[in-house]
């Protein structure tokens, strides 16, 4: 069964498909979620302003004026105009510092490891043979 929900920004079809998908038991995929989550993935970052601001910004390169993004404060400013922009932390902190999803898993590295010590102790059947010592898990 495919049902897709189309509308303008605002119109609800978000609310609707969380509605459908839990009702019918259903997957609820949202070609936004995957649109930004690719951007994020090749360190693009999706900005989200309102139409009009858009046009605004729009005008204003076209004019050959300078857009200035700050990804730290999370605004865009042309002329006299400031827009501010939201981005979950993670995802701003990746951009920044030019991390992909390796690198943010390494930062957690000891608390993988003291979590696999703990699980080590509480159920060896599981950890009898790894791949760190030449076997197969």
């Amino acid at each position: 069964m495919r049902i897709v929900l189309v509308g303008p920004p605002g119109a609800g079809k978000g609310t609707q498909a969380e509605f459908v998908a839990a009702h019918l038991s259903v997957p609820k995929i949202s070609t936004g979620d995957i649109f930004r989550a690719n951007c994020f993935q090749n360190g693009v970052l999706p900005i989200v302003l309102d139409e009009t601001d858009v046009e605004t910004l729009a005008a204003n390169a076209a004019d050959g004026t300078p857009v200035r993004i700050d990804l730290p404060a999370q605004t865009v400013t042309s002329l006299d105009d400031t827009w501010r922009f939201t981005i979950a932390q993670l995802q701003k902190t990746a951009l920044v510092e030019g991390l992909d999803d390796l690198d943010l898993s390494i930062r957690h590295l000891d608390a993988v490891r003291a979590w696999e010590a703990r699980d080590t102790a509480s159920r060896p059947w599981v950890w009898s043979t790894s791949i760190s010592d030449g076997g197969s898990p």
